[in-house]
């Protein structure tokens, strides 16, 4: 029962946070041309991908730290 509230409760935020991303988005774009709504989202995803390889270089560099950590324990 008590994971069934955790899930409830994840599905919710996320949906909230959703929503507040699209209307922040609506606000922003309110009032601009097709073309630079287009400039605006590309913009968007280009610093999405930036902090994707960022993300992924943290997450390599604890793997390594917790694969050097677990080398050293068991050597």
């Amino acid at each position: 029962m008590d994971d069934f509230i955790v899930w409830i409760i994840i599905i919710l935020l996320a949906v909230i946070i959703g929503n507040q991303v699209r209307e922040r988005q609506a606000r922003e774009t309110k009032g601009m041309t097709k073309k630079q709504k287009e400039e605006y989202f590309k913009n968007i995803k280009k610093k999405q991908k930036e902090n994707v390889k960022v993300l992924w270089w943290i997450i390599g560099i604890i793997i390594a730290i917790i694969i050097l950590f677990f080398l050293f324990v068991l050597a």
